[in-house]
Order: C-alpha cells, then sequence, then structure tokens
C-alpha cells in the first residue's frame, strides 16, 4: 500500500463581502477577518485614501477565530466631496480589498459679509485683515451657508492702526436669511479695525 502523504495544515482568510459606507458624518468603523483553515495566518492591513486609517496594522488569526479592524477616517484630511478609499488586506491565507466610501462635507460657506458705515474689503473666513473707519458700532453681516445644522457664527474684531489689544469675538445672530452682529467703536489712538467670521456646523 502506497503511503498518504499529508500536506501541511494552512489557514485561509475569510473576509466576506464587506465594505464600509461612512455616510456624510460617521468616522469609524468595524472589520471582521476570519480563519476556517486549519493553520494559524499572519497577516498586515493597509489604508489608502486621505484621512483613512485601520488599527491594527498586522496580526495573527487562529483557526477559527476572528480579528476585528478598526476603519477612522480623519474628514480634515479628506478633499471635500465623494470619497473612495479602502483597507488592503494581505496574507499568506488570502489576500482582500476591502472598498469604503463617505461624503466629506466642505464646510461652512461664507459669502457677502458687509460691514457698515464703511467697508473697504471683505475678510471671509479667515483672519485676513478688514479694514473698517470705526464709527459708534459697526454693524457686520453675511450669508452663512452649510449642508450640516450650524453650531455657532461668530464675529472677530481686533482694532488697529496702531495694534490694538487682543481679538475680541460675539456670537452672531440670525436675522432673516443673514447672520449679523456688531462691534463697538474704540477711540482713540486706534484708527481702524480688522474684522473677521468664522462658523463651525456639527
Amino acid at each position: 500500500v502506497a503511503p498518504t502523504t499529508v500536506g501541511p495544515a494552512v489557514g485561509h482568510l475569510v473576509a466576506g463581502d464587506q465594505s464600509v459606507t461612512l455616510g456624510t458624518t460617521a468616522t469609524n468603523a468595524t472589520l471582521q477577518l476570519g480563519n476556517d483553515g486549519a493553520a494559524p495566518f499572519d497577516f498586515t492591513a493597509t489604508a489608502v485614501g486621505g484621512g483613512l486609517t485601520v488599527n491594527p496594522v498586522f496580526g495573527t488569526v487562529a483557526p477559527g477565530a476572528t480579528q476585528m479592524l478598526a476603519v477612522t477616517i480623519d474628514r480634515s484630511a479628506s478633499a471635500a466631496g465623494p470619497f473612495n478609499g479602502s483597507i488592503l488586506v494581505n496574507s499568506a491565507a488570502g489576500n482582500t480589498t476591502i472598498p469604503v466610501t463617505a461624503t466629506i462635507d466642505p464646510g461652512p460657506q461664507i459669502s457677502g459679509e458687509s460691514a457698515t458705515p464703511t467697508q473697504i474689503a471683505a475678510s471671509g473666513c479667515t483672519a485676513k485683515p478688514t479694514t473698517t473707519t470705526v464709527a459708534n458700532v459697526v454693524s457686520v453681516t453675511a450669508t452663512v451657508s452649510s449642508t450640516q445644522p450650524l453650531q455657532t457664527v461668530v464675529l472677530h474684531w481686533q482694532y488697529s492702526s496702531p495694534a490694538g489689544p487682543a481679538p475680541r469675538s460675539t456670537a452672531m445672530s440670525l436675522r432673516g436669511t443673514v447672520y449679523w452682529g456688531t462691534f463697538p467703536q474704540q477711540g482713540a489712538p486706534y484708527t481702524g479695525v480688522d474684522w473677521w467670521i468664522t462658523a463651525i456646523d456639527s
């Protein structure tokens, strides 16, 4: 009788037909790897896509066991719009690519900034100076839009010419379709004020 040759026990990667959909707000999800083979196997996991990470990035799956992978996206590190990334899992027991999709919110959009009594230039969302002649009260309006609910819209200002004290701020209120806020006059020696608007959504 010829001898029977038995090959070495091997592992087998089981990942199923998995995908990750993070939508517009979720930042994390989990994936599961399995081993329905007869031996353990080592794996590596790699995240592909701006702001996408996976943990752990390597490990061992025993026969009959499972391993969870945590997938996380840093939305601030990804370009606005549709996001298409993936998690690559490689092992001697098999390889798989798991797609990851999301929609990256561009954040609040600020437009139509206006100051009364006198506006020379509009600053937008960053602290690029806007010089405004100081009157008793300066009234500032702007349109702020966002795909997510707005949490805060804030008016900041700092007296200038010469440089004044630290910047100050106040929450702006919604009046009709625009946000409105004011800041007070500051006397001599200041002859101007730099102002800007920031907005945060959920």
